[in-house]
């Protein structure tokens, strides 16, 4: 049995204890790495992002009700709320991302089904590999199957990135969503935030990515992020442009005259 068997009966072992039954589901979203470009998706400038093989499953099974029960395995948690009622839970911070979808999806007068749902992921949290944005993608992947509808990838990317914006609270860019909607094993993605179009761009054999482990977690809500964004937005109202992209280094000598 290979890695990712193993990961599927360990799940449905685990569903199997706390629900009862199989999961009829299994949907999963990867978490990604910038290779250049960092900031600059708010800034609507280019980016180069690499979805990594770590990533968050769900297996899932429908409801009858308008329910959403969920255990979440890596923090040996659980949470429940309705959809006819989404509201953060202050005892349960990690489940903002998934009811944040769901009022978003809901929002857009999308058919949502109650589920019960088992998470895993191996994308480590608070490390900058957007383990908040594979969380928010794989629920928007178990809502549209539930569901029976399908979204176009852009287009839910962005709505994940309105749940963690506007319900969890943290005015990120799209890179984070877009990678892990949109990314392809063994490319990198070259990415235009203005008009959020990308090309795949294939890694040179022989090529390979390290992540380093720096010891220092990251947290986009509590840290420097917020502010370095205000920053760069305010810098551009006064310099009279749109976003920073949109400077010339002659522009800037002007206004510097």
């Amino acid at each position: 049995m290979n890695s990712r068997d193993q990961r599927r009966s360990r799940l449905t072992r685990v569903f199997r204890e706390r629900f009862g039954g199989a999961p009829s589901l299994w949907a999963r979203a990867p978490g990604r790495v910038d290779l250049m470009g960092s900031h600059t998706d708010y800034n609507l400038g280019f980016v180069l992002t690499l979805p990594i093989g770590w990533d968050t499953w769900i297996a899932a099974r429908a409801r009858v009700d308008r329910t959403v029960r969920l255990d979440s395995m890596n923090l040996d948690a659980e949470d429940a709320f309705s959809l006819d009622r989404i509201l953060p839970d202050p005892q349960a911070p990690w489940s903002s991302y998934v009811r944040g979808v769901a009022q978003v999806l809901r929002a857009e007068r999308l058919s949502l089904a109650g589920l019960d749902g088992v998470i895993h992921s191996t994308v480590p949290m608070s490390s900058g590999l957007s383990s908040s944005a594979a969380l928010e993608c794989v629920t928007a992947a178990v809502f549209e199957a539930l569901g029976g509808w399908q979204l176009d990838p852009v287009r839910k990317a962005l709505l994940c990135q309105r749940a963690e914006n506007q319900f969890v609270g943290v005015n990120c860019g799209i890179l984070d969503q877009y990678t892990s909607c949109l990314g392809r094993a063994g490319c990198a993605l070259l990415l235009d935030c203005r008009d959020l179009s990308s090309r795949p761009v294939k890694l040179a054999e022989g090529i390979a990515v390290v992540i380093c482990d720096t010891k220092s977690k990251r947290d986009l809500a509590g840290s420097e992020y917020g502010r370095r964004r205000a920053q760069c937005e305010e810098g551009a109202r006064k310099l009279g442009v749109k976003a920073l992209r949109d400077l010339t280094p002659k522009r800037c000598q002007s206004r510097l005259l």
